[in-house]
This record gives structure tokens, sequence and C-alpha cells, in this order.
């Protein structure tokens, strides 16, 4: 992913958050001459809102109908070029009946490093002993343990100062990218 597309993705995922140029440079490791330019550029475009507080500039995604076109695009493009190690996991879990789904924690980073793999579900059609059912069924079929969290979208909302919420639904998000930028809209 181009360094455009990684910052405006963190700003998506952080959606109360308002990041500075070296707040961003810290969290996705792209040089603070590089974010500044391109959060230029984004708001130009109409991608982001900035703030500025002294000599300090704070971003914040910008949700418009340009906005939620492009970071579909980002989070798909995202999914699509998660390691190949996740692939089997991503093709498994896709089929479950819920919203939204999202993949979080050590797996993303690194399978082989992993315990388990931590897999974040909202607004499900199914009752938390099925998707129990379901994930313990996956477990056996993938090289570690899934390990389900589910939460109702007016939970997220409730619980969302949780660090491990915000962890969980900054990971990569498998289904339903339409839902999750509206989830981020409304925690915004």
């Amino acid at each position: 992913m181009k360094t455009y597309e990684t910052t405006l993705l963190y700003l998506l995922k952080r959606p109360r958050d308002e990041l500075h140029v070296r707040g961003l440079e810290r969290k996705t490791g792209i040089a603070a001459q590089v974010i500044s330019r391109n959060l230029k550029e984004m708001e130009k475009q109409g991608l982001i809102k900035v703030k500025t507080i002294g000599n300090q500039k704070f971003a914040s995604f910008l949700f418009s109908e340009k906005s939620r076109s492009l970071a579909a695009y980002l989070l798909e493009k995202e999914k699509e070029e998660a390691g190949a190690e996740l692939q089997p996991v991503i093709d498994r879990l896709k089929d479950i009946k819920v919203r939204i789904i999202i993949l979080f924690g050590s797996s993303i980073r690194s399978m082989a490093k992993a315990n388990d793999i931590d897999v974040f579900f909202t607004d499900c059609t199914l009752d938390a002993k099925e998707i129990d059912k379901q994930t313990t069924k996956l477990s056996g079929e993938l090289p570690k343990p899934v390990v389900p969290l589910m939460l109702e979208l007016g939970d997220i909302k409730k619980e969302y100062e949780k660090q491990a919420v915000q962890d969980a639904i900054a990971g990569i998000v498998i289904k339903g990218f339409k839902e999750y930028i509206e989830l981020m809209e409304e925690l915004q």
C-alpha cells in the first residue's frame, strides 16, 4: 500500500483521533515530510479535515461520498494485500453470517509468532453460541485457534474508550466495508 493510502486508512480507523504529523509518523512509520505532503493533498481533495493549533496541524478523516468510496476501496485493497498466510483465514471467515468481520491482534502482524487468530464480529445475525460453534470448527481447520470477540453496534459505541475495542476495530476488515465505514462515521 502506498504511504498516502496507509495514512488515510490509519485516519479512517481512528475516528475520534485528531493526529498531528509526528504522531502519524510514530504510528505508521512513514516519514513526517511524506505525511505532511500527503495531508496537504488529502485536505485539498476533501478527504480529511485539518485543525491548526499554534504551528501544529491535527488531521482527522472527513466523511463524504468521495472519502467513503475511497475508504471502501482501501479496505478491500488492505484485505487483498494481507499476507499469504492470512488468506486461508480470510477465505474461511468471510462466509460467517455477520455484517462486519475484522481480523486483529498478533496474527495480522505475524501468523508464525501468533498464539491464536483474533476475530472481531459485530451485528450478528447468528447468536453467540452459533459463532462459537463455527469458530471452534475453524480452529480445527486453521493453523491456530480462532478467538472470537463479539459486540453489537450499540455496545461498540458504549465501549469504544476501551483500548481492546479500539485495537479490534483497527484491524483488517474482511467483510462489511460499507457497514464498517458507517460505524466509523458514527463513532466520530
